[in-house]
């Protein structure tokens, strides 16, 4: 779970480590290193379902996926922003 005031950043975040998992698909970069971004995503979603408080881990996982892909430096930024952008409402 993810406290309520940072879960639409937590689902921003996790939205942008797709899309740039993605761009890296279409850009024909590493599989390995495509793979590693994809499974930082796979476990966002399980802390994302925890039952217990698991901010702090989500932004610490973000901020090492961050630290290890340059590409994923924006996944952060979209975690610890003040706002969302009005376009993201969580529909699609």
């Amino acid at each position: 779970m993810i406290q309520e005031r940072k879960r639409g950043h937590a689902l921003y975040a996790l939205n942008r480590v797709l899309v740039v998992a993605r761009f890296m698909s279409l850009k024909g970069h590493d599989p390995q290193t495509l793979a590693a971004v994809l499974d930082a995503a796979e476990r966002l979603t399980w802390l994302l379902a925890a039952p217990q408080d698991e901010t702090a881990r989500y932004r610490q996982w973000l901020q090492e996926l961050s630290s290890r892909h340059s590409l994923c430096r924006i996944v952060l930024e979209r975690f610890d922003s003040d706002v969302l952008p009005p376009s993201w409402l969580g529909t699609v």
